[in-house]
């Protein structure tokens, strides 16, 4: 009775569910098929797989069975068997619609979008009102022809012409083609039948962004955040908004309110960190960045939390901090430096001797550690071995302006050497004209000379520019030495009022000074950018890869991972019932699964490999270089080397451009701030001997965030 009954149900679900050609063939037949689709349904592949080439094998009439064989030999990574399939399915019916339906979904799981266009324009050549096959259509045509979505969706709209989402969809596709007047009107118009639609507040919201009228996208995203007062990311990324406008106030407010949703999140206790240093709340800052420590000992976190502790006179933190940089980077320049300024505030110039010369043999013409060596050698009484680092410094680069007015400024305060004093000093003010600093050596070194007039010319000059207590200490001595009394009393009784005219002043004024130190403009706009780089440990981000060469057109959505120094990784994410596709750069490059590595997923790997490049500053580095030459057109640099060229805005310190020759393009655009650190939201990149074209999207980056190693492990 059992078996009966079981037979019985198995019947009833055949009726229901298979399709006539199954149901009327022999029992073991639609037996066979009820299996696959079990099977199926539960993810053995395999045996749904052996099931339907059992139905085909006992009734070659069950063509809809090729449907599912095609898509499981797809998932498989056997793509001949699969479009075979396909190709069955196809001569089996080729006048119905329904037909070009499924066969435009399979191409476009497979990769080939052109061939996925022909499959959905035939379905409409044999039904123009399928809707299916139009919103299809549309969807594609977004990136291709922005113009025929717009058609294609308000034919789809016909029939109701209220829908939100089709305004919606009409509004993206109108901003693709550039038509930003009327995408507006068709966002405004999706949001006034459904005010609460988030993601046509947010589509507005960001167009505003684009044109740069900043109130009304402000006020977008803040009425997006009314209807969705839980939603994390986009109050994240309000008061992001709101930093880069510098409206730090209503930042930080927003930067709590996310705080009150995730405490947890990395990236909200970054900027409030960052937020508290502006104010310069060292206590809050260094609180909010020992949580950062606490999730992982992050080399640029621990370098921050030193210079708080730093600013908090906790010597002691801040030591422990920058040893532990050394030690995570023991081969980094930069971590030995910044521990050698470290031990060089609290006066133990031995170790900080020994750090900086292990900085120089890292780097040996790192020229901000020679002139900071010299500062230590001089403020350890050490002027005659503080003389030659100073004058290797500008030997370096005889336009560091700062070395030159610190070498000028020695002589003139020991009154030795003023000849040369005046040359090195002339030569800073040259640089930078309006520098206080240096316009106060100037009047020094007349002050030495015994011109008192001009030194009272001068040193007026810079203690009207800058409240500095030794300025106005010099100014006082040089009224006193011409002979105004009243001027000399009343520029140290300012100079007394000062609070930090003792040391502790001074200490402050260094710190600061160490963090923006010059160099030559091309070099710092270098270096500013190769610093934003190298301040990204990592960063994850929603990805949308458009590629093309001359076989093959590609696009894809997924994810992008990247760990410094090198390692990344691309989850694909199928369409449909197709598989995710990951690739893995991880010092050798692997496909998952290893069927997937064919010419087009190969093409995109090359170009995410450039974004890997670019992230790990290695792109910048090659320019590092005495033999490259440069040009300035306004805000941008041009850097030129070995057949080699690359671009940097000088307002960011972004990367615009990088030419390798006859090799490859890369442009870089879209750049916004994620947790205080640029990064481009489109990369555009052509190589040219392939004649591959490819256009990387980069949406909802964070950076800095923990990702384990094991992500990029290569599997054998």
């Amino acid at each position: 009775m059992k078996n009966i009954m079981t037979k019985k149900i198995l019947i009833l679900i055949a009726a229901l569910i298979l399709p006539p050609a199954v149901f009327c063939a022999p029992n073991e037949a639609y037996q066979s098929y009820v299996l696959g689709l079990l099977a199926n349904r539960s993810g053995n592949s395999m045996l749904a797989r052996q099931a339907y080439e059992h139905v085909l094998n006992l009734d070659s009439g069950a063509v809809s069975v090729l449907k599912d064989l095609a898509l499981l030999y797809l998932q498989s990574g056997d793509r001949q068997k699969a479009f075979d399939a396909a190709r069955k399915f196809l001569n089996a019916d080729p006048e119905n619609p329904q037909t070009h339906l499924f066969l435009g979904s399979f191409y476009l799981m497979a990769g080939d979008s052109r061939k996925a266009k022909e499959s959905w324009e035939k379905t409409l050549s044999l039904d123009p009102d399928n809707e299916t096959a139009t919103v299809y259509l549309a969807a594609y045509n977004l990136s291709e022809d922005p113009q025929e979505s717009v058609k294609l969706w308000r034919k789809f709209m016909k029939n109701e012409p209220e829908i939100p989402e089709g305004f919606y969809q009409i509004g993206i596709a109108q901003e693709k083609s550039g038509n930003y007047e009327e995408a507006i009107v068709s966002l405004e118009k999706a949001l006034s039948i459904k005010p609460d639609m988030t993601e046509a507040r947010l589509a507005l919201a960001q167009i505003y962004e684009n044109r740069r009228e900043f109130d009304s996208a402000v006020r977008n995203y803040e009425k997006a955040v009314e209807y969705d007062r839980e939603n994390f990311t986009l109050l994240s990324y309000l008061a992001g908004l709101y930093y880069r406008l510098k409206d730090y106030s209503a930042a930080e407010a927003a930067y709590r309110r996310a705080y009150g949703l995730n405490p947890k999140d990395q990236g909200v206790n970054f900027w409030l960190g960052l937020l508290a240093e502006q104010r310069k709340d060292w206590v809050s800052a260094a609180a909010y960045f020992e949580y950062l420590r606490k999730q992982e000992e992050n080399s640029g976190v621990l370098a921050r939390l030193g210079y708080y502790y730093s600013m908090m006179k906790e010597h002691t933190k801040a030591l422990k901090c920058l040893i532990r940089v050394a030690e995570l980077e023991p081969d980094s320049a930069s971590s030995h430096y910044l521990l050698a300024l470290a031990y060089m505030d609290t006066k133990k110039y031995a170790k900080s001797e020994k750090h900086f010369l292990r900085a120089i043999e890292i780097s040996p013409k790192f020229e901000e550690v020679y002139f900071n060596m010299g500062v230590m050698y001089d403020q350890s009484g050490n002027f005659p071995k503080a003389e030659p680092v100073l004058k290797k410094t500008i030997e370096l680069n005889p336009k560091n302006a700062a070395a030159l007015n610190y070498l000028g400024y020695s002589y003139a305060d020991r009154n030795i050497n003023l000849d040369d004093a005046e040359k090195y000093i002339l030569l800073a003010i040259g640089i930078e004209p309006e520098n206080p600093a240096f316009i106060d050596s100037l009047g020094w070194l007349y002050f030495r000379k015994g011109e008192f007039d001009k030194a009272v010319e001068k040193l007026s000059f810079a203690a009207a520019k800058i409240n500095d207590p030794v300025i106005l200490e010099h100014l006082g001595d040089a009224y006193l030495k011409s002979g105004d009394q009243a001027g000399a009393w009343d520029a140290y009784s300012k100079a007394v009022s000062l609070p930090g005219r003792s040391g502790s002043l001074k200490n402050k004024l260094r710190g600061l000074e160490k963090l923006v130190l010059p160099s030559t403009i091309q070099r710092k706009v270098l270096k500013r950018a190769e610093g934003n780089l190298l301040q990204i440990s990592s960063i994850k981000a929603s990805v949308l890869i458009s590629a093309k060469s001359r076989e093959y057109n590609y696009r894809s959505f997924g994810h992008f991972s990247y760990l410094r120094p090198g390692m990344w990784r691309v989850d694909i994410l199928g369409n449909f019932m197709a598989p995710s596709l990951v690739i893995i750069e991880n010092g050798g490059l692997k496909f998952y699964p290893r069927a997937m590595a064919v010419d087009p997923y190969v093409y995109g790997s090359l170009a995410a490999n450039q974004v890997g490049n670019f992230l790990n500053a290695s792109v910048l580095k090659q320019f590092d270089s005495p033999d490259v030459k440069t040009e300035r057109r306004g805000s941008i640099f041009y850097y030129k080397l070995a057949g080699k060229e690359l671009e940097i805005d000088s307002h960011t310190g972004t990367v615009s451009r990088f030419v390798s020759g006859n090799e490859l393009s890369v442009q870089f655009s879209g750049h916004a701030l994620v947790e205080g650190l640029y990064i481009p939201s489109k990369v555009n990149i052509r190589i040219f001997k392939l004649g591959l074209e490819a256009l990387i999207e980069l949406k909802d980056a964070s950076v800095n965030t923990r990702i384990d190693k094991s992500v990029f492990a290569l599997e054998d």
